[in-house]
């Protein structure tokens, strides 16, 4: 019997489509758009302000601390990393790595050559994505294991992402989202492919491309769970990352 053509279309296209290669596609499209919901760019920043400035009565001009207080700008410092949205004690939270969510601490008191000047520190961080734009505070955080956990004042209705039962095994396929240098937007997100390598001391190994911005994101497997968060790479090659297993994240959200 020939096969007309409309038939022979179908006998060509359904050995390369099955039912199972259509569901991969459906969850491969389904676990896009929660990557892209469930990942933040994590900014922290803290800024010191003058508040009282006193001289030795003997030293320059008796107006020199008005003219320094009104001079002085706002001095600030921070960190750029991203992070990922779970579900911990009932609330949507931001997991990410320590050092993005700690700045350097700041002297309250300046001194020099007779003039002391007080300042007053805020800490702010802010979290932001296609889910959310809001600010954050710092609910736990544990600088041994590199991990911190934020609270919002109001938290995104967001499926959150799940953590890994089960390791992967070596050459893997893993990927992350992330906000690289800051690189985070509504209308794009950056996603990255690697491998998952094994262990290194205490921490799991990935080849995958890293940088700076790239802490705090969330290396998962193929079903998208949370394998570990990244938190290091090697200096001289970025595409040797570390990151936290997750055995050290159900330990600290514990």
């Amino acid at each position: 019997m020939k096969l007309s053509g409309l038939s022979l279309i179908i006998f060509v296209i359904l050995p390369f489509f099955t039912p199972g290669d259509s569901e991969h596609l459906l969850l491969e499209k389904y676990t896009s758009h929660l990557l892209r919901r469930q990942t933040v760019l994590v900014e922290s920043v803290r800024s010191i302000h003058a508040k009282e400035c006193t001289q030795n009565i003997s030293y320059g001009s008796p107006r020199f601390c008005d003219i320094l207080m009104d001079a002085l700008p706002p001095v600030s410092s921070g960190h750029t990393g991203s992070g990922v949205l779970i579900r911990h004690r009932g609330k949507i939270r931001a997991l990410t790595a320590a050092h993005v969510c700690e700045v350097g601490a700041i002297p309250e008191t300046f001194s020099h050559k007779g003039i002391t000047v007080k300042v007053e520190q805020r800490h702010k961080i802010q979290v932001s994505g296609v889910s959310l734009n809001n600010s954050a505070t710092i609910t736990k955080i544990d600088s041994d294991l590199d991990l911190c956990l934020l609270e919002f004042d109001s938290p995104p209705e967001v499926p959150p992402a799940i953590i890994a039962h089960h390791w992967p095994k070596i050459s893997d396929r893993v990927h992350y989202a992330g906000a690289p240098h800051g690189f985070m937007s509504r209308v794009y997100t950056l996603i990255f492919d690697g491998r998952f390598a094994g262990w290194y001391s205490d921490k799991v190994i990935f080849a995958i491309p890293c940088t700076s911005g790239s802490s705090g994101s969330a290396i998962r497997n193929d079903r998208g769970e949370i394998v570990a968060i990244l938190q290091s790479m090697n200096k001289k090659f970025h595409h040797i990352c570390f990151g936290a297993p997750f055995t050290d994240l159900k330990k600290f959200l514990r």
